[in-house]
């Protein structure tokens, strides 16, 4: 029984076999005997129905394409309007297409189209600059004879390799896709067209506005779409599912209403829960893409999107509504990467809707903000970023988190090892080319109990607070105080155009500073009056780049007033001075102390650029007891002269030139310059130079020797103090001097003495008695100082300085 019924079936599956051969064997010896005849009655039917003319240049039956259905192949397939022979565009341009015939509605009569393939050509929209267009070909005309039973029902539509372009020159406008492959099934009831379409699409790009470019440029779509379409309303219908864009995973729908006065109206919604930031970033126009692509997200981003506007509507971009969110994400921007980033925000392109939709006319709006920069905490709420021509922000920023967090961002110039810091800070300003810092913020940093060091000169501090003020692109010092060792320091000024400055490397502003302080080791202090550290170059600049290239860069201007100053075993008090601080180095402009009981008076400058800081000084000092003078500046490096041994009181003046290393020590073998000195009411105590001569002078206090008044001058060149012939009138002796002394290690020391025997003693008591003094001088000794191998000075008889005519040769000469 069962091999009847296989039996069965193979006779009913062959007679269809049959059925189809012959059906299509009569189909192809019709189609090739009435070829000519089918092309014209073809070309015919569509002329009656359509604008424009048909070509086709060859017909013919087909099996295999469509089988089991039957088919008709029609190749080079084109509609052309009547101007084609000026522009030469065709409307539709097919390699191939197949009609596929329903085989029982063969056997009715009543003929029906179950699928319409096209393969291979395109589908061409233009309208040149004059407002010519061939979409006119699109509208069928009216038939004089309406034949109900003519319609045609097509169930499937199949098209492969055909590009879809409509071009609007007028509009600046360029709609341009390749459809590789779509399968739609086709169904109508009523008024309705239901279409169920897998697609696969290499996006050419949506140009809107073609000189800012087009949006899914180059982009892939796959998925499968459900398109209503109401014959009525002409309203078409996207439903919303899911689709690939670059292998993007989204949800789309969307609307389009056709059929009105030279408009075109829709609108796209997408959305995406997990979209890659760099891939869906290139779906955006070129305008916008610059603008963004500037971001880098290591993870992917929640995205939502609306797009509307009109397809005809002139020379504009559409409605661009998108709002994102992240959370625990990595942000590279500009060369800073931000860790731990959550964000929620949207962008629009429409802030003023009776302004064009444009960058200018653009605003991004972030309503909270939390990340972290080198570990330094960045938090935000209502982050507006408006105009991308020229960025704009709106900010307000707020935080606080310990200052050792400052460390990552700024530690190659301070490295603060306690204390808090806090920001309250208002952006509202154009952002500098490249950098996300605006032109203007407004708001305080307050950093509270911290201890730090400025490694650039090695200065170490403790116990600071310190607030910081922004007035638009300025920088105020409100009240910066910290102390180093045994100093206390108070700072406050303002810094002019800091923001631009701190920016723009090499940028270069100007702050001007006020300094107060109780006292200060000015020890510690001495390698800011050095050359300053430098660091190596770097590819990246980074915020620690920006601030280094501010501090050296920057002119500062600084008063200082300090009751009491220390340096080594100097004590200055009231000290006055008004300086400046430059790329260049150090100036003086005026330094006024009072030591003991008198005044010194400085200026000059020091060179910071040159190794071992080579400087000049201009001095005063009016009326300073000797013996602290000495002691103050370490016997000015004297050995057997020392603050020991001296008394009274000394004015001095002059200028002095050398060099000073950067831990502060002064080199003595450069040392120039040029004192005058006037010293009253002194006395000279144990001198060893007198000590030596002694011998000669029995009977007199050389212990004790008291100097009137003693006025000279002498020159130092390269270490070496060069002493004219000068008279020196004291209580003892009368002497006078001329020669070197070396001040320096290595220089040698040669001084000759001529000294009257007479004591001047007994010339005093003769005056006050009422009597003359004696004439003359009396007998003379000659000697000289100077220094052996061992660079001992020894004592002798005779000359030694000027038996060479006091001619003298400079080592460093030679």
């Amino acid at each position: 029984m069962r091999k009847k019924w296989i039996k069965r079936i193979l006779y009913v599956l062959a007679a269809l076999l049959l059925l189809l051969l012959i059906l299509w064997g009569v189909l192809y010896w019709y189609v090739q005997t009435h070829k000519k005849e089918l092309l014209s009655r073809l070309e015919k039917a569509a002329g009656e129905r359509i604008e424009g003319k048909l070509h086709i240049e060859d017909i013919s039956p087909e099996l295999f394409r469509t089988f089991p259905n039957i088919s008709i192949r029609m190749d080079g397939i084109s509609l052309q309007d009547s101007l084609y022979e000026q522009h030469h565009q065709k409307l539709i341009d097919l390699k191939h297409a197949y009609v596929r015939l329903n085989v029982f509605s063969l056997l009715t009569g009543k003929t029906r189209i179950s699928k319409i393939i096209a393969d291979e050509g395109t589908f061409h929209i233009f309208i040149d600059k004059n407002g010519y267009s061939n979409n006119y070909l699109l509208k069928p005309k009216e038939l004089k004879v309406k034949n109900k039973k003519s319609k045609l029902e097509v169930g499937n539509i199949e098209v492969n390799n055909v590009t879809f372009v409509i071009d609007n020159v007028p509009m600046n406008k360029r709609f341009h896709m390749k459809l590789r492959e779509i399968n739609a099934e086709v169904h109508s009831v009523d008024s309705f067209m239901k279409i169920k379409a897998d697609v696969n699409i290499l996006m050419g790009g949506l140009g809107f506005k073609l000189s800012k470019g087009s949006f899914l440029k180059n982009a892939e779509i796959k998925g499968t779409l459900h398109f209503d379409y109401n014959t009525i309303t002409r309203l078409g219908v996207v439903q919303e599912r899911d689709i690939e864009i670059d292998n993007e995973k989204l949800k789309l729908s969307a609307w389009m209403r056709f059929g009105g006065p030279k408009v075109l109206p829709f609108q796209i919604n997408l959305e995406g829960k997990k979209i890659t930031y760099n891939v869906a970033v290139k779906w955006l126009s070129e305008n916008i893409f610059e603008k963004l692509s500037k971001f880098d997200f290591a993870k992917t981003l929640e995205v939502a999107a609306v797009i509307r506007g009109d397809m005809l509507e002139r020379g504009t971009n559409p409605y661009l509504d998108i709002s994102f969110n992240t959370e625990k994400n990595t942000v590279s921007l500009l060369g800073s990467t931000f860790t731990d980033v959550y964000f929620k925000g949207k962008f629009f392109n429409h802030v003023n809707e009776t302004k064009g939709r444009h960058d200018s006319n653009s605003v991004v709006l972030l309503d909270s903000l939390h990340a972290l920069y080198n570990g330094l905490p960045v938090s935000g709420r209502d982050v507006v970023i408006m105009n991308f021509v020229r960025p704009y922000v709106i900010a307000s920023l707020k935080e606080q988190f310990d200052a050792t967090a400052l460390n990552n961002t700024f530690g190659e110039q301070f490295t603060f090892t306690r204390g808090s810091c806090s920001y309250d800070l208002k952006y509202n300003g154009y952002l500098f080319a490249n950098s996300l810092i605006p032109d203007e913020i407004y708001g305080s940093i307050d950093l509270k109990n911290f201890d730090f060091v400025y490694n650039a000169r090695n200065l170490k501090f403790h116990n600071g607070n310190a607030s910081l003020g922004f007035n638009g692109p300025d920088l105020l010092l409100n009240k910066v105080q910290i102390f180093a060792q045994n100093s206390d320091i108070s700072i406050n000024g303002v810094s002019k155009d800091f923001l631009k400055s701190f920016v723009e490397i090499p940028g270069k502003a100007s702050m001007n500073l006020h300094l107060l302080s109780n006292n200060i080791d000015l020890g510690a202090f001495m390698t800011y009056f050095v050359q300053k550290r430098s660091a190596g170059k770097r590819s990246k600049v980074s915020a620690s780049d920006r601030l280094d290239a501010f501090l050296t860069n920057s002119d500062i201007s600084m008063d200082m007033h300090i009751n009491k100053a220390v340096y080594r075993k100097m004590v200055a008090t009231n000290v006055v001075s008004s300086m400046s601080f430059a790329n260049s180095g150090l100036t003086i402009h005026n330094l006024h102390l009072n030591h003991d009981q008198g005044a010194i008076d400085l200026s000059g400058k020091v060179n910071q650029q040159v190794v071992n800081n080579p400087f000049n000084l201009q001095f005063s000092v009016a009326n300073v007891q000797v013996s602290q003078l000495f002691y103050a500046m370490n016997n000015f490096g004297f050995k057997s002269l020392t603050d020991k041994n001296v008394s009274g009181n000394v004015s001095l003046s002059g200028s002095l030139n050398g060099n000073v290393t950067d831990k502060g020590v002064l080199l003595a073998e450069r040392l120039n310059g040029i004192i005058k000195y006037d010293l009253n009411k002194a006395s000279l105590k144990n001198f060893a130079l007198f000590d030596k001569v002694q011998k000669w002078f029995k009977n007199r206090r050389l212990d004790n020797i008291e100097i009137e008044r003693f006025i000279g001058n002498f020159d130092i060149r390269s270490g070496s103090i060069f002493i004219p012939k000068t008279e020196l009138h004291t209580s003892a002796l009368n002497l006078s001097f001329a020669g070197l002394y070396g001040l320096a290690p290595g220089k040698p020391t040669n001084i000759d003495f001529r000294v009257p025997l007479r004591n001047p003693q007994v010339d005093k008591d003769r005056q006050e008695r009422g009597l003359s003094r004696r004439k003359g001088e009396g007998l003379v000794i000659n000697l000289n100082a100077h220094s052996d191998a061992s660079g001992k000075i020894v004592i002798g008889v005779g000359k030694g300085y000027e038996k060479d005519d006091g001619k003298v040769v400079d080592e460093d000469e030679e």
